[in-house]
């Protein structure tokens, strides 16, 4: 499948949503033309009553695409490849009670058809705080607080285009009086997102996918990835040549693990840029529930009643980007 498939989709919705918008804009136009001849100012000519969603329903979210889901294959970050499929280490640096989430989301993400991702799971010390690590997906969970998100994904992206470090977690202050569909929901969902994919589907309201990028109401229906999610995925990164049996911890090569980052006598780029503000700046968005990070210095990429993403820039080349899976408790 050429990329064209997805982006001429894109292009098509694109239009689409152009032509609404002119045609939305025009009635209003004419709406107050209509009015123009017994205004007296300029404030006369739009009613108190008057609001935009009433030419366009969800007006803040007209105007706005995410960047997962306005993302084609070519144009999406990925990690380095050969082009023969993604070989990536998921460390695992969740409590226990998480595991079987966990194993299940990495089993089913490594066993996809077109085989695309060759898996490699190795175990850390438990860390809530999921500090990045340079080339692995890191997977946490802790109780985050009333956050409004029950799942977010961190990805550190390099020169726009690469994908060098992904962290996921799992906020347990909504999650952990869940179910068993909404925590593996939301697992399948934010590592889907440190390969780089993007949501398949924002709309609440339509039938559900089948597939864990779909936003949905309904987790059972989408606990796992789909056909979809591959396919897309073959797009960035190629179809694998082995097998895809997941690598367990003690199959882990020694050079790739977890490197010991702080208290090391040689700093690396990565812990000089990234580690010496992630303390500070990760804490802070994710606590913010006053949708203000603009305040410190993140940039809005999307809004959604269900999610969000801002970026900000670390210099060196790096880029942070974090989305937000809200919690149903947002929308009540």
């Amino acid at each position: 499948m050429g990329a064209s498939n997805y982006n001429g989709g894109g292009l098509r919705c694109g239009f689409c949503r152009c032509l609404i918008g002119f045609l939305a804009l025009t009635g209003i136009g004419i709406f107050l033309a209509v009015h123009l001849t017994d205004a007296n100012t300029p404030a006369d000519l739009i009613p108190n009553n008057f609001k935009p969603s009433d030419f366009i329903p969800n007006w803040e979210e007209f105007f706005h695409e995410d960047p997962f889901n306005a993302t084609g294959p070519d144009d999406a970050p990925r990690w380095r490849n050969s082009g023969n499929g993604l070989n990536l280490e998921i460390v695992n640096a969740l409590d226990e009670r998480w595991n079987v989430y966990f194993d299940r989301a990495v089993q089913e993400w490594d066993a996809g058809n077109p085989d695309v991702l060759d898996l490699t799971t190795s175990a850390s010390s438990v860390d809530s705080s999921c500090q990045a690590v340079e080339g692995v997906m890191k997977v946490c969970n802790g109780n985050y607080g009333d956050t409004r998100w029950k799942g977010i994904n961190e990805v550190i992206i390099e020169n726009g285009v690469r994908i060098i470090s992904s962290t996921a977690k799992m906020n347990e202050f909504y999650l952990s009086g869940g179910n068993d569909a909404q925590k593996q929901y939301t697992m399948c969902h934010e590592i889907g997102h440190g390969f780089g994919l993007p949501h398949t589907d924002e709309n609440f309201n339509n039938a559900n996918t089948g597939e864990c990028m779909d936003y949905t109401s309904q987790p059972e229906a989408n606990m796992q990835p789909g056909e979809a999610n591959f396919l897309f995925l073959q797009e960035m990164y190629g179809t694998q040549t082995g097998g895809n049996t997941v690598a367990s911890a003690s199959e882990v090569p020694t050079d790739r693990r977890i490197p010991a980052l702080r208290g090391s006598a040689t700093i690396s780029w990565f812990e000089d840029v990234v580690l010496s503000v992630w303390d500070d700046l990760i804490p802070k968005i994710e606590g913010r529930v006053d949708e203000r990070e603009h305040e410190d210095g993140w940039q809005l990429v999307h809004r959604s009643l269900h999610g969000s993403a801002h970026e900000m820039y670390l210099g060196k080349g790096l880029v942070v980007r974090v989305h937000k899976l809200f919690s149903s408790e947002r929308l009540e």
